[in-house]
């Protein structure tokens, strides 16, 4: 997995989980607005550029979770999650639970119908 983050670490961390095969400056219009005062990372997704496979969302939350443990990430804002993402985020949610990191608010655009949040409000 690789990562674009925007904005400068020290603010309020936002995670933009896109859509299968969707790139992340196809959400430029969002983090644009955003940049300024939080922090965003853009996970580009195994099997999305070369040399790399996509095996299950259960293995990209922890990848992503790995990340921002090394990040020294304790508190995420936001978690927006579109279509594919928003899968990963469901997971992700699952996988937090056992960690230290808790999630403030999450957006979950064109997901799965049943969705427990867990930590979310």
């Amino acid at each position: 997995m690789k990562f674009e983050i925007i904005g400068n670490l020290n603010n309020p961390l936002i995670m933009m989980l896109t859509g299968s095969f969707y790139p992340s400056s196809g959400l430029k219009y969002l983090y644009e607005k955003l940049k300024d005062d939080y922090c965003l990372i853009l996970p580009e997704y195994n099997g999305h550029y070369e040399n790399s496979t996509f095996t299950t969302r259960q293995n990209e939350a922890k990848e992503l979770i790995e990340y921002i443990q090394k990040q020294n990430v304790h508190t995420i804002k936001m978690i927006y999650g579109q279509s594919m993402g928003a899968e990963i985020a469901i997971e992700l949610f699952k996988q937090l639970e056992k960690t230290n990191i808790s999630v403030e608010y999450c957006f979950l655009d064109a997901g799965p119908r049943s969705v427990r949040a867990g930590r979310c409000r």
